[in-house]
């Protein structure tokens, strides 16, 4: 069995106001490049690391995707413990 990606998984067990709370706090013109990462994983239905990068070709810098990654996935992280905090 092929192991997901901890950030596909992250993101896809995100519930609508989730995703709208992270868009709106974390992601801001400052940072469109994490915005079309979010967005490119987000509408994939099965992890697919190739047809990813093929799409973010020419968009973002793909010799920096994994640190993107990264960063992406404890931004998330972040984003649901405040989401979530009184």
């Amino acid at each position: 069995m092929k192991a997901q990606d901890p950030l596909f998984t992250l993101i896809s067990s995100l519930d609508k106001q989730e995703k709208i709370y992270f868009k709106g706090h974390f992601l801001t013109k400052t940072n469109t490049d994490h915005l079309l990462l979010f967005n490119g994983i987000e509408k994939q239905k099965s992890y697919d690391e190739q047809k990813l990068r093929a799409e973010l070709r020419g968009k973002i810098s793909l010799s920096r995707l994994a640190q993107m990654k990264n960063y992406l996935f404890h931004q998330v992280l972040e984003s649901l413990t405040l989401f979530y905090s009184d």
